[in-house]
């Protein structure tokens, strides 16, 4: 039996923004892996990853993030679609803080 520790942190106000700020564009990153991947289930985490720089260019509130948090969710994206790619067409975008790992 594996036993597992907890701990409790306590953010300031900035931590607390940085964190849902991550958050948020990670977020927008793997909604938008699924979205593309809804529409072209045949394209690859290079394909990906190239199509969502472009997005990033664009969009500042992107820009504020590191890009390895982003390209994580990518690739949580294309996993979840080679593991299961008959769901992938019925997958929604994720919408609040549900998804935490």
């Amino acid at each position: 039996m594996m036993r597992t520790r907890g701990f409790r942190a306590v953010l300031t106000r900035g931590q607390a923004a940085k964190l849902s700020r991550l958050v948020d564009t990670q977020r927008a990153a793997y909604n938008c892996a699924v979205s593309r991947l809804k529409e072209d289930p045949t394209l690859t985490l290079f394909g990906l990853q190239k199509e969502f720089i472009v997005l990033r260019r664009m969009t500042p509130h992107l820009q504020q993030t590191e890009r390895d948090f982003q390209q994580a969710a990518i690739r949580q994206a294309r996993t979840a679609a080679d593991i299961s790619p008959t769901s992938m067409a019925a997958a929604t975008p994720v919408t609040g803080h549900e998804r935490t790992r």
